[in-house]
């Protein structure tokens, strides 16, 4: 990661910890096929592929020691900052495919019933969970 895209606030020191984007095809292999092969049949499924890579591009969840980071957007930007010492519960959900893949759905909850944050088609949700239950900066 070079320093242009590193998160604000956080400097080359910071070790990281978790940095990726979505996957497609590993998230949703069969519409992923879908896609492709309405490519050949009316040209649609390169404005899907399109549509669908650049929303994976736009979201990028970090964590770094002490603290989950997720970035939204391409041209306009939203980023969510959750300090892990108020997680209160992290929720990850993977369909039978997910499991076979390796991806799912993550949720982070710091209050109330609602997620703080939800982020769907994560390479090794597991990690990420294990990562945000075990604070390595308080350790």
């Amino acid at each position: 990661m070079n320093t242009a895209t590193l998160p604000a606030g956080t400097t080359r020191t910071d070790a990281v910890l978790y940095d990726a984007h979505p996957r497609m095809f590993r998230n949703a292999p069969f519409l992923f096929i879908v896609a492709v092969l309405s490519i050949a049949l009316a040209g649609l499924g390169i404005i899907i592929l399109m549509v669908w890579w650049l929303r994976c591009l736009s979201d990028r969840p970090t964590i770094l020691p002490g603290k989950a980071i997720w970035r939204h957007g391409l041209l306009a930007r939203d980023t969510t900052e959750i300090n892990i010492s108020s997680i209160r519960s992290v929720r990850v959900n993977q369909s039978v495919t997910q499991r076979i893949f390796n991806t799912g759905t993550v949720s982070i909850f710091t209050a109330g019933d609602q997620p703080e944050l939800r982020v769907s088609g994560l390479p090794d949700p597991q990690r990420i969970r294990n990562l945000l239950d075990h604070d390595p900066a308080t350790s």
